[in-house]
């Protein structure tokens, strides 16, 4: 049963209350304001290094069976806050996520790169394995990707050249700018 909505639409600034490897040389003051969150139940064993200002998880990761996982509660729907796509820590936080969550591969990333231009993301991953070869990464798909809503999130994965893996979405289905 649910007693009340678990978005949250009041602007803040999230609060970084442990250190790790997912915010790895971001400074616990750099966070921009954002404005909104989704709250959750935490999981087990997770790591939950950013809060709201009212003690609710924003960032949390955990080890998944052989696999790990990131949620990032952050209210996805209208405009997220005024200066996060423009956040000078913007690429560095999410490619710190994907380095993360890629490391239980086995394998060595010399690139992560996360950008937005014109309405479009676009993560990159460039890897080696520990021989020095190029790993086979899980064939991606059009879509396949789940929004926090559960839904296909109509991103595109493509694999350019050998060792490189690449997921391009519409901005505007995650963070629209009113």
């Amino acid at each position: 049963m649910i007693l009340k909505s678990a978005i949250y639409e009041d602007p803040f600034k999230p609060q970084q209350k442990s250190a790790s490897e997912l915010v790895r040389g971001i400074g616990a003051g750099e966070y921009p304001i954002l404005l909104g969150y989704v709250a959750t139940t935490p999981k087990p064993r997770a790591e939950i290094p950013l809060w709201t200002d009212k003690a609710i998880r924003l960032l949390a990761h955990w080890q998944y069976g052989l696999g790990r996982a990131v949620a990032f509660h952050l209210r996805c729907a209208g405009e997220v806050g005024p200066g996060w796509l423009g956040w000078d820590k913007y690429q560095q936080f999410w490619s710190q996520i994907a380095q993360w969550s890629c490391d239980v591969w086995k394998t060595r990333i010399s690139t992560t790169d996360v950008s937005v231009d014109q309405g479009e993301g676009q993560i990159s991953v460039e890897a080696l394995d520990e021989q020095g070869n190029y790993p086979q990464f899980p064939r991606p798909e059009s879509g396949g990707g789940r929004s926090a809503g559960g839904k296909d999130d109509g991103a595109a994965g493509t694999e350019p050249g050998p060792g490189i893996t690449k997921r391009i979405f519409q901005r505007a289905r995650w963070a629209p700018i009113s």
